[in-house]
């Protein structure tokens, strides 16, 4: 059924949505139960529709009461997360948006797209501030901490290799510059960077490829600091967490990793059987998300069960599955936690985005107290 939803006023609106918005439903969900926990009986859900194409990236400002989503089309949009309310959408690039990044107080973003281009908008207004013209394709933004500088990844395009340019920031617009601070360069370029993120106190540089390596890169001196070689095929995505003391790693080996930022060592494994494209650790409960599913190209040529869509959530700690939580009918390419971790968001190939409510109910059900009931009664 369609819900009805009345957007909040903006004081300068950027194509804001207006009366009845049609992009939210509300799924009502049936008493579906199974081992693991099948979360339909204890969970509200939100599918939310404002892209044409499959999704690429879901990204939640610092506070987490904004989330913005991006597509392989080239509009960037806006929404609430505690209710699915479409704000508003940024239009201005050209080609697939592949990543965003919000300043800490919310009053920037940053976006880097297959058109070329990076840009940085002003959050409210969706005003276009400064753009960036790399010449190749970009695929990948990220602020360092302070925001004093950030990071954008290009494609290995056109004959170039696959770099990580370091750009100047600052609140003055007169004092940005096009060319970059500094460019860290594969030496290899056969694989694409997917991702880049900035280390513990700017210092160094985490990226990950199409090979499987996690590439360390000191900042300062722009050479390669060490290599990480867990992984058998592409990682697709780095999450890092928020004191960067350690990172997941997504991989389409079918597994999940947890590291140490600082000593790099590998601490868990957790695998699904699939391939994975997003992971997130839980901010407040010893759990972690994984989404992914076979690729969009092979779904076309065999026939697979949807669950396979379906995003696990596995404890973090003794690694076991604890619950899923379906609806996709495609490979999901992206999802994140809030930071209280009442709501995780999912972003599928399917073009829906899915807000899936973790409340009270929830929370016992998937509680430590239960998880370790339920254990020894199958002692």
């Amino acid at each position: 059924a369609r819900s009805t939803v009345t957007s909040t006023p903006q004081k300068q609106p950027f194509k804001p949505v207006q009366g009845n918005d049609p992009t939210r439903e509300t799924e009502e969900t049936g008493n579906r139960s199974s081992r693991p926990i099948n979360t339909h009986s204890i969970m509200r859900v939100h599918m939310l529709k404002g892209h044409d194409r499959a999704i690429t990236s879901i990204t939640l400002n610092y506070d987490g009461d904004l989330f913005f989503s991006t597509s392989k089309g080239p509009t960037i949009t806006l929404w609430y997360s505690c209710d699915g309310v479409r704000l508003g959408t940024y239009s201005g690039h050209k080609g697939t948006v592949w990543s965003v990044d919000p300043s800490r107080d919310s009053k920037r973003l940053l976006s880097a797209s297959a058109d070329n281009f990076v840009k940085l908008w002003e959050l409210e207004t969706g005003r276009e501030l400064f753009t960036w013209d790399a010449k190749v394709p970009m695929r990948f933004v990220q602020h360092a901490e302070g925001e004093k500088m950030f990071l954008a990844v290009t494609d290995n395009v056109l004959g170039k290799m696959p770099s990580i340019l370091i750009h100047k920031l600052d609140r003055d617009l007169s004092k940005l510059e096009a060319q970059p601070m500094k460019v860290l360069e594969m030496k290899e370029g056969k694989y694409k960077i997917l991702g880049a993120h900035w280390g513990p106190l700017n210092e160094t540089i985490f990226s990950c490829d199409e090979s499987g390596l996690i590439t360390v890169w000191d900042v300062e001196t722009g050479k390669v600091k060490h290599v990480i070689d867990e992984h058998s095929a592409a990682v697709k995505h780095l999450h890092f967490t928020r004191d960067r003391g350690a990172f997941l790693s997504s991989s389409s080996d079918h597994t999940a990793r947890l590291f140490d930022s600082r000593t790099y060592k590998c601490m868990k494994v957790y695998e699904t059987g699939r391939p994975i494209n997003d992971a997130a650790l839980h901010p407040t409960m010893d759990h972690i998300a994984l989404a992914g599913g076979q690729s969009a190209r092979d779904v076309t040529q065999k026939s697979n069960d949807p669950m396979q869509f379906a995003t696990r959530v596995h404890h973090s700690i003794f690694l076991e599955e604890i619950a899923c939580i379906p609806g996709h009918f495609g490979p999901v390419n992206a999802l994140d936690y809030s930071p209280d971790g009442k709501v995780l968001i999912t972003g599928g190939e399917d073009g829906y985005i899915r807000l899936n409510f973790l409340e009270d109910e929830y929370n016992v059900a998937l509680s430590d107290k239960e998880y370790f009931s339920k254990k020894m009664d199958r002692l």
